[in-house]
């Protein structure tokens, strides 16, 4: 399954801490163009929340098959 932005952000939303999840909350406000321009400058913290969005939809797809 491919990981979106979208589930990227939700995780940052969800489970950063309070400067990732304001991070989270203007990557889901941000144009295409300011999104990658949060995506460069912090790419430590989008490969993080992608892993953890990874697994967690692996984990309620599990959960649903």
């Amino acid at each position: 399954m491919k990981i979106t932005d979208q589930q990227i952000i939700e995780a940052m939303q969800h489970s950063g801490g309070g400067f990732v999840s304001a991070l989270g909350v203007a990557a889901s406000k941000a144009d295409s163009r300011n999104l990658e321009r949060i995506k460069t400058a912090f790419p430590e913290y989008w490969r993080a929340y992608e892993m953890s969005a990874a697994l967690r939809y692996s984990q309620l797809e599990r959960e649903e098959g």
